[in-house]
């Protein structure tokens, strides 16, 4: 748009009625302070510079020697070491080019860039000057913030902003101080001097510094009605919007939320990716789902966390879509490498693994993305956001391995290398329960944006944060969520807000009240497609209210099943014993698969699933695996010299409950 703008000036002047001698006469040449005659070659020597790629450099090197205190060659060279940097070295070798384009720009053309006018020939000179101002202020601002400086980063935007251009170009000075506070808003002013003290106060100010931009959009437009575009003003403010719309979703203000982005709607300034965090946060799975798909054609390579794809396979595994959500990060992983977006990419294949039941692999990724170090680019996700996330993905990993000793053994408990095993996986998942306690403690916007289980900001799973806050205050979160699903916006969360509860009175001893609630939710509409966790979680909860309630398991065959056929991966880790019909099999084999938590049956029953194995000629095992609500599914495991019987039983257990094994 920008670029439109520019090429219409050009067009407006040549359609004008003087000639090329009349118009010298009228519109003034930039007068630079010194050494004039090489300054003018090299703006005719630059022309082009931001298309020459890998030559880029090398025309930097060259303008520099012709006047190294004019700003063009530092801007070229500044530039381009933002466009291709990709962690803190990159973007910080390109801050000390771009704040001397900034710094001699600023100092050799003050005077111009006070120029305010309505004069064509006047401002016509001016506006490349003025664009390339901007595009210095964007690009140094962004590196100052993907290098944890933001006090750095207002700054700039300060000093450019007081200057006023009657047009900003690429850089909006008032966005950009919005932007800067509502991605800092959880620190104080004692920390950065841009601040105000609480995250309220700090998001009031963004919307301020908006609502600012909208006034200089209004203040500027009689000024360049002459000669910018028709409606140019228009597309400021759908920048403006943009921001309000991320606003309005945080704070959960969902109505003026939507009317933003039905204001950009069939605009380039519309962002799929944050409708669809706002769709997902509303719990409208579908919508959202769909938003990031359209956000993925739009997926261009740029160096950054790519938001919809972490979010698509956060949704997958709600969805019980495991290979599709694994498959999707490991792709990602391999597209961009070690840049950013890396190691969240490694965070989102790791729940993914998670949730698939693979204890094997998960460690491996997790241990990537904790090691990883991230530039958080393009996002309001930032360390803090990335730190939270490792450390309660790292707790559901431990839980799983210690619970997975526990389903795989049932004489885990007498045998030394068992005890080790667990009592090791025990004390590493408290440790790690106290540092979840210490983040949250240090975490000025917990309740806005984990104890909500959805919101903009959140980066973990509804599931997870409940595993993190287990054991916590009992009686503060009754309080809390029995308060948030009264007034919360989103009817169509207040389900996980019921749900929440009845696990906590389950907790706490009160089975009847705890069963009502589940009874509530088991009449309320849960989406059978991006809802499968959730309806699981419910069945897991009933079985074990039941349970303490007196009911022997024996008689709750039917649910456990369900649950079951809901989420089969979750099974191993629920301590309930699964009902199972085994036909076939060796002597061996059936004795390795009797070690597991795992009911076998003697005769066929039509309520419970049955494992067929057929041996092969070569000793391979074929699996077939039957289940009520579960599609036949049927797995070949090989069984050669150096596969032991109790690997093939794993093989068996695991094509049994669909555990999802990355592909070799």
């Amino acid at each position: 748009m920008k670029r439109i703008a520019f090429i219409w000036i050009l067009l407006f002047c040549c359609i004008t009625a003087y000639d090329t001698q009349a118009q010298s006469a009228y519109i003034p040449e930039i007068q630079h302070p010194r050494n004039a005659a090489v300054r003018n070659a090299i703006e005719e020597r630059k022309s082009g510079w931001s298309s020459l790629g890998a030559a880029t450099l090398p025309l930097a090197r060259e303008l520099k020697r012709m006047d190294s205190l004019y700003y063009v060659p530092w801007m070229i060279e500044g530039v381009y070491l933002k466009q291709n940097a990709a962690d803190y070295i990159g973007f910080n070798n390109a801050i000390a080019s771009l704040r001397k384009a900034f710094d001699l720009l600023e100092k050799d053309y003050k005077k111009y860039l006070k120029t305010r006018t309505g004069d064509i020939f006047v401002y016509y000179p001016l506006y490349n000057l003025h664009y390339e101002f901007s595009v210095i202020a964007h690009h140094l601002t962004d590196c100052y913030s993907y290098t944890n400086r933001p006090d750095s980063a207002f700054r700039i935007a300060a000093r450019f902003g007081a200057y006023n251009l009657q047009y900003e170009g690429a850089f909006g000075s008032f966005d950009t101080k919005a932007w800067l506070v509502h991605r800092n808003r959880f620190y104080t002013s004692e920390k950065f001097g841009f601040l105000k003290n609480t995250i309220a106060e700090n998001e009031v100010l963004a919307n301020a510094y908006l609502d600012s931009a909208m006034m200089k959009i209004r203040k500027d437009k009689p000024l360049n009605a002459n000669f910018l575009q028709p409606g140019y003003e228009t597309y400021l403010k759908y920048s403006v919007y943009h921001y309000k719309a991320i606003l309005y979703g945080y704070s959960l203000q969902i109505d003026s939320a939507l009317h933003y982005y039905e204001l950009m709607r069939n605009t380039p300034y519309f962002s799929n990716n944050n409708y669809g965090n706002l769709q997902m946060i509303r719990g409208n799975f579908q919508s959202g789902f769909e938003s990031y798909q359209a956000a993925q054609k739009e997926f261009n390579q740029e160096k950054q966390l790519q938001e919809w794809a972490y979010y698509s396979s956060m949704l997958l595994v709600y969805k019980n879509d495991i290979p599709r959500a694994a498959e999707m990060m490991r792709t990602m992983i391999k597209e961009v490498g070690s840049t950013p977006g890396y190691g969240w990419y490694n965070i989102a294949l790791t729940r993914a693994l998670n949730y698939g039941g693979n204890t094997e692999d998960a460690g491996t990724y997790l241990k990537k993305a904790a090691n990883f170090k991230d530039v958080h680019i393009g996002t309001t996700l930032g360390q803090t956001h990335y730190d939270f996330s490792i450390a309660l993905i790292t707790y559901h990993e431990l839980k799983n391995q210690l619970k997975w000793i526990r389903f795989s053994d049932k004489g885990w408990w007498y045998k030394p290398s068992g005890l080790f095993k667990a009592a090791r996986y025990w004390f590493k998942s408290i440790i790690q329960k106290y540092k979840i306690i210490l983040h949250l403690k240090d975490n000025p916007e917990r309740e806005q944006v984990v104890y909500k289980l959805f919101s903009t900001e959140n980066t973990v799973a509804w599931d997870e944060i409940l595993m993190g806050l287990d054991g916590l205050s009992h009686n503060y979160f009754l309080k809390y969520y029995k308060e948030q699903e009264q007034k919360d916006p989103r009817n169509t969360i207040h389900a996980y807000f019921k749900y929440v509860q009845a696990s906590l009175h389950y907790k706490k001893g009160n089975y009847d009240e705890a069963l009502k609630l589940v009874e509530e939710l088991n009449s309320l509409g849960i989406d059978n497609d991006f809802e499968k966790l959730f309806r699981a979680r419910i069945l897991e909860l009933t079985i074990n209210i039941r349970k303490a309630g007196g009911t022997e398991e024996k008689d709750l065959a039917a649910d456990i099943v369900a649950f079951y056929t809901a989420y089969p991966q979750l099974f191993p880790f629920s301590g309930f014993r699964l009902p199972v019909y085994l036909q076939g099999g060796t002597d061996e084999l059936r004795e390795a698969l009797a070690a597991y938590r795992i009911e076998w049956l003697p005769a066929p029953s039509e309520d419970a699933p049955s494992v067929v194995l057929t041996t092969g000629q070569d000793k391979s095992v074929k699996v077939t695996v039957n289940a009520p609500g579960l599609q036949h599914a049927t797995t070949d495991i090989p069984w050669g010299k150096e596969t032991t019987t109790s690997q093939v039983a794993a093989s068996v257990v695991k094509a049994l409950f669909h555990i999802y094994q990355l592909p070799e």
